[in-house]
């Protein structure tokens, strides 16, 4: 009777090892996948979030950043129109204006707009700074969420995971196992792609799907844009850091209007980067979704005592000199957006008066 029973025994461990063996395999195949497709972190995926999709958060989280301290720091918020990553020069003439404004060198800032980003990422990343604290905080932010438009009201989700990006974001923050196996995350991801092969389910890429162009002038983007921007608004008052919402400016030739858009180059300066206005969608429901988006803005402002508003499309002539394509800003238009947000915050005493 012992034979057999050390037989079971033997199988017994037998298939648990292979059982390990099975799951350690996979966890590595997963994990390499993971690595190559989405380029989630190997060894710590469950930092994915601000190690890939929020690189520029690591930067600043890194640096010391006080109020207490003698320089005056600046906080950018906003997409590619004033992210350095977009070889943006909004940013630095701001720093050269206020600095020559407060006749001191010791103003720096901290960038974490970026190409695509809108109030749902600068959300994101402005409370992961909650130990930060910025003498000034800068937000401009208004066409990148028009793109989400171009869907059928019944395939638009609020919270924007009908777009492949926050998918993917949300679905990590819901497994926090990750932090030791991605096996449940790689499962539940395959699972949700696999659906849109069978319709049940539709993701936005990185160009809107041109059968549901008209379906953007349903600007179902205002009421979370609203809301994220009114949450960063709580957070800079809670924080006490003075905040400048600075509302979006573009520019559509009127030219370019009476050629119904056929021709997208007229009249915009010829810069080294541009972007088609077909990245967010068609030319009058981009527009209508960023008048949208501007209202919103405006009244967010008008509802919040102590606010600083300023908006920049009276200010910024709307010429082919300043853009180079609907809103992205050349150099001259870059100087003149920059001085303009110095101007206002210095007359509105914005910034602490040691400086």
């Amino acid at each position: 009777m012992q034979a057999p029973r050390n037989s079971v025994r033997q199988k017994g461990l037998f298939a648990l090892i292979t059982i390990v063996l099975i799951g350690l395999f996979c966890e590595l195949a997963f994990r390499l996948t993971l690595k190559i497709s989405k380029e989630i972190p190997f060894v710590r995926p469950d930092l994915a979030v601000e190690e890939h999709f929020y690189k520029e958060l690591k930067l600043v989280q890194n640096s010391t950043i006080s109020t207490d301290n003698d320089s005056l720091d600046v906080l950018i918020l906003g997409g590619s129109v004033v992210a350095d990553e977009w070889r943006s020069k909004v940013a630095r003439y701001l720093q050269d204006s206020l600095r020559k404004g407060l006749n001191t060198s010791k103003v720096r800032y901290f960038n974490l707009a970026n190409l695509g980003h809108n109030t749902n990422d600068n959300l994101y990343k402005y409370k992961m700074l909650g130990d930060k604290r910025f003498d000034l905080v800068v937000f401009y932010e208004g066409i990148n969420e028009t793109r989400f438009n171009n869907v059928p009201a019944s395939l638009f989700r609020s919270d924007y995971t009908h777009v492949r990006w926050y998918h993917d974001i949300a679905l990590i923050k819901q497994h926090p196992e990750m932090r030791y196996t991605v096996i449940p995350f790689t499962v539940h991801l395959f699972l949700n792609y696999a659906s849109t092969l069978v319709g049940k389910r539709y993701f936005i890429n990185d160009t809107p799907d041109e059968r549901f162009y008209s379906e953007a002038f349903d600007v179902k983007t205002a009421p979370t844009y609203r809301k994220n921007l009114s949450q960063i608004v709580a957070t800079a008052q809670a924080r006490k850091e003075p905040l400048i919402l600075v509302n979006f400016t573009y520019y559509i030739p009127e030219k370019w209007r009476k050629s119904n858009f056929k021709d997208q180059e007229w009249d915009y300066a010829g810069c080294d980067l541009s972007s088609p206005i077909r990245t967010w969608g068609t030319p009058l429901a981009v527009e209508k979704g960023i008048l949208t988006h501007r209202a919103m803005m405006q009244q967010i402002a008008n509802e919040n005592k102590g606010v600083y508003y300023l908006d920049m499309m009276p200010l910024l002539p709307r010429e082919g000199r300043n853009f180079c394509d609907i809103c992205h800003l050349t150099d001259d238009g870059s100087r003149v957006f920059a001085n303009n947000v110095a101007s206002y915050v210095l007359k509105n005493n914005m910034i602490r008066s040691s400086y």
